[in-house]
This record gives C-alpha cells, structure tokens and sequence, in this order.
C-alpha cells in the first residue's frame, strides 16, 4: 500500500562531485526521492556523522565506490515514514523509524530531507525516544553491539576499550556493563569526565599513561578509533582474548587471517550490519535509561559541514547530530535516558 504525502517535489540534499574535503560539499535542491518494492521514503528529522561519511567522502574507499558522482553524505537517520513502497510490511506513512543506510553507493545520503531506506536498514523508533537520541544510536549502537559479538564478551570477564568518548566506544562501555563485564575504557584526559558519567570502572587518558604499557590482561581489547593495532594490543590480552577494530585495512584484515593461523588471541575487523532486531533491542535498552548517549553537538542542515569539520578532527566528543526538519511539524519528543 502506497500512501504518499509529499508535499513538495523538491528537497534540500548534501552532495559532492568529487573526492576531497568539505569544500566539496554543496547543499543542493533535488527531485525528492520515490520508494521501489521494498523501500521506504523517510522524511529525516536528524542524522548523526559518522567517520566512515567522511572517510568515503575523501576517498578512502575508492575502490569500493568508484567514480559516480554526485554522491550524497550521510548513512545514520531518524525520521517519519512519508510513503511505503510495495512489499512492504510492519510499517505505515506516519510511524517514527530510525536507522543506518549504505553509504559506499553514495546514491542515498541522510544528509537529506528525505532519505530512502531499504528492508532491514531500519526499525520502528518507540515512543518516549527522540530524534536526536535515535540518529544518534543507530549505526554506532549496532557497531559497539557487534564489536562485543565478535569479542566473545559475556558475564565475568574484562574489557579494555579505546575511544571511549566517541560515538561507537560510548554505547561500546554502556553495553559491556550490561553485558556483567568489568570495562576499562581509554579517552583524552579532557574527556575522562564524560567517560566516568558512564558508569565505567576504570578510566585512562592516553595522553597521560602509556595504556600499552600497562600491567593487566584482558579478555576483551576493542580499539574504535584505529590507532591501536593488534600486534600492539596482543600483550594486552589473555591467551584466548580476542581484539576487535572498527577501522578495518588491507594490513588489519592480514593480522585477522594470521591470527587463525596460531595459538594465542584473535583478531577481529568489524564490517557493522544494521539488524532490525537489534535496533529495537538498543532503543529499548534506551528507553529504560540503561543506555544513553554522549552528544557532542547539534547542527543545522545549512551549518552540517561544521559537524563534519569537527568530527574530522578525530577530537569530537560522542555523535554529532544534524536537525534536518520536523516532520509532521510535530514537537520532538522529550530524550529518552
């Protein structure tokens, strides 16, 4: 069933036409998207940056992304569902959907007043949760959900977490806390306040210790920063922990295959999947407050290159959101947690 309710025929979209900085981007009046079987047409209300925007943007990913342009920015959104595609079930014109797109195509962008999301990139966002705080969980919740998935993380055991602050690594020690671990997290020393307000039990500044250098062992080394490799972490780790990066290469994808290969800890490279039940179990957890996440800042649609310009800084603090409209004209709702 198709229920459209477009009023206008144009939208405001981030775009760019070449690799490079955010020079490059240009917000642009483009025809509004229409959903095809299986899709869905989101009006966005926010959307979160994340490193991997900029990092395709720039071109890191040449290879995987080729050189059609323009290409749009932006992969994690929240939003009212504006017209439903056929094959469509579970959700309607009017529900509150938040979720992760595909950025490597770059034919789709969040940075958009309307994004076009496909079966099992989104979840019905509950009521109580914000825009804010569903753009903000969707695709750096799935990631530290995964990240403790592939670390084999449960009850008992100990956790060392790098990047702490940021957007991954804050939900990362959020859900190894639930999970019963004993969390170590790693941040700047001008972030360890932040980082304690999650409930950790035991905070590092880099800038401050060696945290290579240290004395214990853990059962679990996630780096989600990139700057830690695993040959660095290996003393780190028990005989049968497991690493896990959220920054993968051709040289970290080497060190996962060596590691099969031997007796010792595991090394893992996380390629995020966005998973509907996941995102509804995550934005329960966050309507009982048991998560929550660090904002670092919010932007307008005509300043989002500020927001990017800050996350490449590799110093912002959480996720930073873009307000992209309000659909329906209604008034947010209040942050869940």
């Amino acid at each position: 069933m198709v229920d459209f309710q477009h009023a206008a025929t144009v939208m405001r979209a981030l775009e760019y036409d070449r690799y490079g900085g955010i020079s490059e981007l240009v917000l642009r009046s483009v025809p509004d998207p229409r959903p095809r079987n299986g899709e869905i047409a989101v009006r966005v209300s926010s959307a979160a940056v994340a490193p991997i925007d900029w990092k395709v943007m720039r071109g890191d990913f040449r290879f995987l992304t080729g050189g059609r342009m323009p290409r749009r920015i932006g992969c994690d959104f929240s939003g009212v569902v504006a017209e439903v595609g056929r094959d469509v079930r579970g959700v309607e014109a009017g529900h509150r959907v938040f979720g992760c797109i595909n950025c490597f195509r770059g034919d789709r962008g969040t940075m958009a007043e309307v994004v076009i999301a496909r079966h099992g990139e989104f979840a019905i966002s509950p009521p109580g949760l914000s825009f804010e705080f569903a753009a903000a969980l969707s695709g750096s919740g799935a990631s530290a959900w995964q990240c403790l998935e592939l670390a084999r993380a449960t009850a008992g055991q100990c956790a060392l977490i790098f990047g702490a602050s940021g957007g991954v690594g804050s939900y990362a020690v959020q859900l190894a806390k639930i999970r019963g671990l004993s969390v170590s997290a790693v941040c700047s020393s001008r972030n360890v306040a932040a980082v304690r307000n999650l409930v950790v039990d035991h905070v590092m500044a880099y800038d401050q210790q060696d945290v290579l250098a240290i004395d214990e062992r853990f059962d679990a080394v996630i780096d989600t920063v990139g700057s830690y490799s695993f040959p660095a972490c290996r003393r780190l780790l028990k005989p049968r922990g497991h690493y896990v990066t959220t920054v993968p290469s051709g040289r970290v994808y080497g060190q996962v295959w060596r590691s099969r290969l031997s007796r010792g800890p595991r090394a893992h490279a996380l390629m995020v999947r966005i998973e509907p039940a996941v995102l509804k179990e995550l934005s329960e957890l966050a309507i009982a407050g048991r998560i929550r996440p660090l904002i670092g800042g919010i932007y307008d649609l005509d300043h989002a290159r500020d927001a990017f310009a800050q996350s490449m800084t590799g110093h912002a603090v959480g996720k930073l959101i873009v307000r992209v409209g309000s659909p329906g004209g209604d008034a947010d709702q209040t942050e869940a947690g």
